[in-house]
């Protein structure tokens, strides 16, 4: 759910999201084309909630962050019950994955680092989720040759590095069809950029 609090320009009462994407964006003689643009949330997903057939409740906590830093509202006027909708880390990993196949590396970069989305994953205490976007970035960056995250600083970050190395949910399927523990396999091929947060990230054609 949506809570409109403090600081609500268009008198929205507390309780729900009751002047639509629509309202708003006509309000402001702005097309869904034209929010899915600088927002970099798909147009079909812009045009459903244009047209009322989904809801922002029913997006990810990703894309009403996009959503509300393009349209200029603040998020600490919306409150989103996202420890309700926290998706995991591997559907969280699926939706960054998702996000770079549909922008592009370098595009993906720009726009995480531009919107502050690592800043907003760190307010809502999702602490391992914003390493993994920070290591995300950190590996694009180290790929394609982009200094883009020296200018930012996101060592507070540094105090949640988890003591125990997470590794992703499909090791324990793994070592059962190759027959054997593969936790030291992967390290082998482990990406440092994620490595250093403690989160076991590899490709899978290296492995096997």
């Amino acid at each position: 759910m949506v809570a409109i609090v403090t600081g609500n320009p268009y008198n929205m009462p507390e309780g729900k999201f009751c002047m639509t994407l629509k309202d708003i964006l006509e309000k402001r003689n702005m097309t869904p084309y034209h929010l899915s643009k600088i927002s970099n949330v798909p147009y079909s997903t812009v045009n459903d909630l244009y047209k009322g057939i989904s809801t922002l409740e029913k997006c990810s906590a990703g894309t009403i962050y996009k959503i509300m830093h393009a349209l200029g509202l603040s998020t600490d006027m919306v409150l989103v019950s996202i420890m309700e909708k926290r998706p995991g880390l591997e559907n969280f990993k699926r939706e960054v994955r998702q996000g770079i196949n549909e922008m592009g590396e370098v595009k993906y970069v720009i726009s995480v680092l531009g919107k502050n989305v690592i800043d907003f994953y760190m307010q809502l205490d999702w602490h391992i989720e914003a390493l993994y976007l920070l290591a995300t970035i950190e590996y694009l960056c180290h790929k394609n040759h982009l200094d883009f995250i020296d200018q930012y600083d996101y060592s507070a970050l540094e105090t949640y590095v988890p003591e125990e190395a997470i590794y992703p949910e499909g090791i324990g399927l793994l070592s059962r069809i190759m027959g054997m523990d593969m936790k030291e396999r992967v390290l082998e091929f482990a990406i440092p950029e994620y490595m250093k947060y403690n989160i076991i990230e590899y490709e899978m054609d290296q492995v096997v």
